[in-house]
């Protein structure tokens, strides 16, 4: 089972998953004037806004889209799995991930619950606390349960960071926490409302918005958010960094550089951005380390209402990509050699090395330098096909993949594997695979998964990503 995000233009798979199911299923349960209701209910409209913000997940079996779920806020609705496919672990799949995504903010989970469904909810620890009754047409009316299931506790062995999309119910949340006197005493703050941290947010959702954001998770648990405001590759800089760790417990753990650092990958990627900015308070010595220790240099030091404050800037290198199939251009053969050589893998025969390389036929690589051709890194990939006796998928292998240890965490590694994935997607392929043993963070950061029960030959652990079109 595979648990993906949906997207903007999915809405009307949504709709089929719902529609389809409601009909086959709830007319054994309620008249047809309850049915209509339900049909209504989910509405395209309300699935689209529910899409944007984020709220929308889907159920894979084998690669196609079975069942989908939603959130709002700590209220799980619209769990529907296609009649043909219920009964086999669709449905719990979804209900343990929207559980998951709730319990990293809130401590209990609630659900509306349709007869077809109670036993379910039962079966997964819900205890009904509230009955209501809705009046549908024609005087029918609409019994439902209001069930909760409360998280118990859990253990994190290792910190993992990640991030996440923001949503409304994030935007409140993050608002409540940087009221916190001490924080409010280091981050300026534009928003003096929740309505218009809201509106703000709003903003962001608009085509061409001129900002990105995420929320940053340790383990799962919410403790701050990172954004760029101001994005414009005309500008300089081109654009602006901000981000606030509200979780006190977190700080000085190395959590806000790590964070930084992934998230400015993610940014230079997405919006090709050569240079960015930041401010901070001149005695917020926690934010200028983070700054100083992600290639950012003060530039200027100025007071502005009184208050000493710091601006600081990080330019990307200027660089070329070269996208290589022929492997015996020397250029590629330097740059494959460093990276064989800091890893200390010893070769005899690299002519012989590359002449496979091109025998092979449809290996392909992208090669980045700087302005003095020295080498930044490259990224190297093929399609490969892998086949059973009842079906066949062509995926994306990542084959090679190398940032010279001068140009890391300059966006670099975020800008090459995009390229890599598009190139994949220009081929007609949906799935990206690879094998790592040293970089496993960096690719579930960019929404890479573990494939459990997966191993490659040389016992590394294999991750993969499904592309969208």
């Amino acid at each position: 089972m595979t648990i993906c995000l949906a997207h903007n233009d999915q809405a009307e798979i949504v709709k089929e998953i719902v529609d389809r199911t409601i009909r086959k299923v709830y007319p054994k349960y309620y008249p047809e004037e309850v049915v209509q209701f339900f049909l209504d209910w989910h509405s395209l409209p309300h699935i689209e806004k529910d899409i944007t913000e984020g709220r929308v997940w889907f159920v894979l079996q084998d690669g196609k889209i079975v069942g989908t779920g939603t959130i709002d806020g700590n209220t799980i609705t619209r769990v529907y799995v296609l009649p043909e496919c219920q009964g086999t672990g669709a449905g719990s799949a979804m209900m343990e991930h929207l559980e998951q995504e709730i319990f990293k903010t809130y401590d209990t989970v609630e659900i509306e619950s349709s007869l077809p469904a109670v036993r379910f909810y039962y079966r997964r620890h819900y205890v009904p606390f509230e009955h209501m009754e809705h009046q549908a047409p024609n005087g029918k009316i609409l019994p439902y349960d209001i069930m909760r299931k409360t998280r118990t506790a859990t253990v994190s062995v290792n910190q993992k960071i990640s991030f996440r999309t923001r949503t409304a119910d994030s935007v409140r949340i993050y608002f409540e926490k940087v009221q916190d006197p001490e924080i409010r005493a280091v981050l300026p703050q534009k928003a003096q409302t929740v309505e218009e941290a809201l509106a703000d947010y709003d903003k962001t959702l608009e085509p061409g918005a001129s900002s990105f954001g995420l929320t940053i998770l340790v383990d799962g648990r919410y403790i701050g958010d990172i954004w760029c405001y101001g994005i414009d590759p005309e500008e300089e800089p081109n654009a602006m960094l901000s981000f606030c760790i509200f979780d006190k417990a977190s700080w000085n753990q190395g959590i806000g550089t790590e964070a930084v650092a992934a998230f400015l990958q993610k940014a230079t990627a997405k919006h090709g951005l050569r240079s960015i900015g930041a401010f901070t308070f001149a005695d917020n010595m926690a934010s200028r380390r983070v700054l100083e220790k992600n290639g950012f240099l003060l530039m200027e030091e100025f007071e502005e209402d009184g208050r000493l404050s710091c601006y600081y800037q990080r330019k990307a290198a200027v660089c070329r990509d070269r996208r290589i199939s022929d492997f015996s251009s020397p250029l590629f053969q330097t740059a494959f050699q460093q990276y064989f050589t800091e890893f200390g893998i010893t070769v005899q025969d690299w002519n012989g090395l590359f002449h496979e390389m091109n025998e092979e036929g449809d290996n392909e690589a992208i090669l980045r330098t700087a302005e003095d051709d020295s080498v930044i890194g490259f990224i190297m990939f093929r399609p490969v096909k892998f086949t059973s006796w009842f079906f066949e998928e062509i995926c994306g292998f990542i084959r090679e993949f190398w940032i010279a240890e001068a140009y890391r965490n300059q966006g670099h590694g975020a800008s090459l594997l995009q390229m890599a994935e598009d190139r994949f997607r220009e081929q007609g392929i949906c799935t990206s695979i690879l094998t790592t043993d040293t970089a496993e963070r960096f690719y579930l950061q960019h929404g890479y998964e573990s494939a459990p029960g997966c191993r490659a030959k040389n016992e590394d652990q294999v991750f993969l990503k499904r592309l969208q079109a």
